[in-house]
């Protein structure tokens, strides 16, 4: 089975730096990040959601202003909105981009706008010069570029843009386990709080109680909780390693890496449970005792501020990642203008536009959403996997976000672009040869007849 998606992992030197406990190797690959050498101000932090509310906090969001988003965006991104007290104003998107329609955006700010939040949505960048132009210095645009290759991020064209936001989760180009970036392209808007560095609860458990554990529907996203109450609590340090031994277990073991690779990470992992044997039974603890005050008392809005500086492991594995992403970033966009040029005339689907992005996925819409499954099942049936990876339902059709959301414009469009996405598989797995067999499936699906 071809898996619909992988992280650009390079094992071998993910084992070369975690093998080292006391963080000798880790602290030189911290000392040669790739912002580094520019003059905006770059924060590392606990998760993207965590990058965004911060940024929010920071140019002095509160109760009564309005944020802007596209409807195909991460329910982390309305979450942050709403912890901050602002609404966030739901605009359609173009099929062009899959990303924020400026046509739309003209009528959807007033003098309640504080910010527009536009989504580098799975790669491709949105209309970020027209956006601009619309805007013109109305509000603050802070970029989602959490699926955006860092490489490509520091090279762009950072005028339009005052703030971009990462994520290093495990579903982005370069994963640590969890983790978030914000780079400030105007660092003189924005009058940060400041961050936790000793906070050993996750701000992503308390954006799991409360408020927003009310705001996912299980019906609309089929089990897919982006967030989740009842995850790991933790130190920053410790949830850093379980991560990546979590997710280092499931890639050796999906792709085919011998057993001396897998032996080796099983020494770590015992090593690891060795020395911190009783640093775990006492987060054990912590956890249930949290576990039964958390209905209780659930968190105050501002605590949600208590943002956590992203520890010197997960900083490590982003710049070590950084260093072996070159070949990663060439196959991808082979694979993604293999994909395109063979999709872009196809009757009845919307292709996402392609200008030599390196894409986190290669997404298509049918425009008949029956079709869209039915694709999904067709592909499974000759071993690849395919489907609606993230956000299968705009965020105005999530029915406990329906209070807490403004729409502006029409979204008919929009609503049959999202409900027939299909991503299609875009990493190291998949050769050219099999880019064409699914192209050639594709092509069936969308042409058939009845």
């Amino acid at each position: 089975m071809i898996a619909r998606f992988l992280p650009g992992i390079v094992v071998e030197h993910l084992l070369k730096v975690l093998g080292d406990w006391k963080g000798i190797r880790t602290g030189d690959y911290k000392n040669s990040d790739i912002f580094s050498s520019t003059d905006r101000k770059v924060i590392f932090v606990n998760s993207g959601r965590s990058a965004l509310y911060l940024a929010l906090k920071g140019i002095g969001v509160r109760t009564g202003d309005e944020i802007i988003i596209p409807a195909l965006t991460c329910p982390a991104v309305v979450d942050a909105i709403i912890s901050s007290g602002a609404t966030p104003v739901v605009l359609p998107v173009e099929t062009g981009s899959f990303g924020l329609d400026p046509l739309t955006l003209g009528e959807a700010i007033n003098s309640r706008t504080k910010a527009i939040i536009p989504t580098d949505i799975y790669g491709t960048r949105c209309r970020i010069s027209d956006i601009a132009e619309i805007n013109d210095g109305r509000a603050v645009i802070i970029e989602d570029s959490a699926q955006v290759s860092p490489v490509e991020l520091v090279s762009w064209n950072r005028r339009h843009s005052d703030a971009y936001i990462m994520s290093l989760n495990f579903d982005k180009h370069i994963t640590v386990g969890g983790g978030g970036i914000l780079i400030l392209n105007r660092p003189g808007l924005f009058s940060l709080p400041p961050i936790d560095r000793s906070i050993w609860q996750d701000v992503d458990d308390l954006f799991g109680a409360g408020l927003q554990r009310l705001l996912m529907d299980r019906a609309v996203y089929d089990g897919f909780l982006p967030m989740t109450a009842g995850r790991e609590m933790v130190s920053d340090g410790l949830i850093s390693r379980e991560k990546v031994f979590n997710l280092l277990r499931s890639y050796i073991e999906n792709n085919g890496y011998g057993d001396e690779q897998r032996d080796e990470l099983s020494k770590l992992a015992d090593r690891y449970s060795e020395q911190r044997s009783g640093s775990r039974l006492a987060n054990l603890i912590r956890r249930g005792l949290w576990g039964l005050i958390r209905p209780v008392f659930p968190p105050k809005p501002e605590a949600l501020g208590r943002v956590s500086e992203m520890g010197n492991l997960k900083r490590g594995l982003f710049n070590m990642s950084i260093k072996h992403f070159e070949n990663d970033r060439k196959l991808r966009q082979r694979l993604a203008e293999r994909y395109y040029m063979g999709l872009k005339d196809v009757e009845g689907i919307w292709v996402q536009r392609w200008q030599g992005d390196v894409l986190l996925r290669f997404s298509v819409s049918l425009s008949d959403r029956k079709k869209a499954r039915v694709l999904a099942k067709r592909l499974a049936s000759v071993d690849v996997e395919a489907g609606p990876f993230n956000y299968p339902a705009p965020i105005h059709r999530i029915p406990t976000y329906r209070n807490y959301i403004r729409v502006v414009g029409k979204m008919n469009e929009t609503e049959r672009l999202i409900e027939g996405l299909i991503n299609l598989p875009l990493h190291s797995q998949v050769c050219e040869d099999e880019v064409d067999r699914i192209v050639a499936v594709v092509k069936g699906v969308a042409t058939e007849r009845g």
